[in-house]
């Protein structure tokens, strides 16, 4: 019996209570209330790869286009809703909504932008995203 575990390790859990594992799935996190913020959209600095080709040239926050972060060991989807037009090889401002809420530990999020569309013949990873402001912690 260990009484910490770190970020990978494997570990057990034992029920007690009014609870069932049916209500227990892979995606549950068991940590200390306040831990973890919470973040449904972020302001973050976005650098778009010099080899990533984007339908006319450039990624902007108007197109609506579904990309997807990888953040930490997990896929988020997300779109651009406000911010620079940036063209590849460069970085920028931009406001990322994603689908569903991701969490961090109060350093941000930070993660590589990826294209999960069906193959044409083109680079699937876009760049890369870097919170740049925090929001509260839950």
């Amino acid at each position: 019996n260990f009484k910490v575990a770190y970020e990978g390790d494997r570990v057990g859990l034992a029920l007690k209570g009014n609870i069932s594992p049916r209500e227990i799935s892979r995606d549950n996190i068991i940590v200390t209330p306040g831990i973890f913020q919470q973040e449904n959209e972020i302001e973050a600095e976005v650098f778009v790869s010099q080899f990533y080709k984007p339908k006319n040239g450039l990624i902007k926050s108007d197109d609506g286009f579904q990309y997807y972060g990888l953040i930490k060991l997990k896929l988020s989807p997300f779109k651009f809703i406000n911010g620079q037009t940036i063209t590849p090889g460069k970085s920028g401002i931009m406001r990322i909504r994603f689908d569903r809420s991701v969490f961090h530990n109060g350093e941000g999020l930070k993660g590589i932008i990826t294209e999960l569309n069906r193959f044409e013949n083109k680079l699937r990873i876009v760049g890369y995203f870097q919170q740049t402001t925090l929001s509260g912690k839950v």
